[in-house]
């Protein structure tokens, strides 16, 4: 006999709870996920799957995909509620910037109490000055080659993008 403990909730930023499960998971399953991956075309994902248990293919336990998230959460890989901690994001960084290789977008990043605007905007004037496309945004608003694209402050702080 088996006994579950049912949660209204999986979402660990919503009370769900995570248990790692990496050395368990049967080899069908992960080809089967990365199968899933390519078909869709996603060079990092998230699949989540339903199984009683993950140690053997899930054609054989009634199992099923439930969901394949292109933005997959970290957190519940670096800090499980059990198992073993797993730096999933070193790999997927490593994979996207290689070592060695060049960095396409280069980003500078302003902070401190006051004149982050101004300096935000003789930034983007040297930047774009030396050639670069310029993207930025201020108190006044998101901006893209000195065009507003979207006028306010909308929380994001004060980042100069170089492309």
């Amino acid at each position: 006999m088996k006994f579950y403990i049912w949660k209204s909730t999986a979402n660990i930023s919503t009370g769900g709870t995570a248990t790692d499960v990496t050395d368990l998971v049967h080899p069908h399953n992960v080809f089967m996920a990365e199968r899933i991956a390519r078909i869709i075309g996603l060079d990092v994902c998230g699949i989540d799957i339903m199984t009683d248990d993950i140690s053997l293919p899930i054609s054989e336990t009634g199992g099923a995909i439930l969901e394949v998230n292109a933005a997959p959460g970290f957190r519940m890989h670096l800090a499980p509620t059990e198992g073993l901690p797993r730096n999933v994001a070193e790999p997927v960084i490593d994979m996207l910037f290689p070592p060695g290789s060049e960095i396409r977008i280069p980003i500078v990043a302003i902070t401190g109490t006051n004149g982050k605007t101004t300096t935000t905007r003789l930034m983007a004037h040297i930047a774009k000055t030396a050639g670069y496309k310029v993207g930025f945004t201020t108190t006044d608003g998101i901006y893209i080659q000195n065009i507003m694209m979207q006028r306010g402050d909308l929380q994001v702080r004060k980042v100069l993008s170089l492309y």
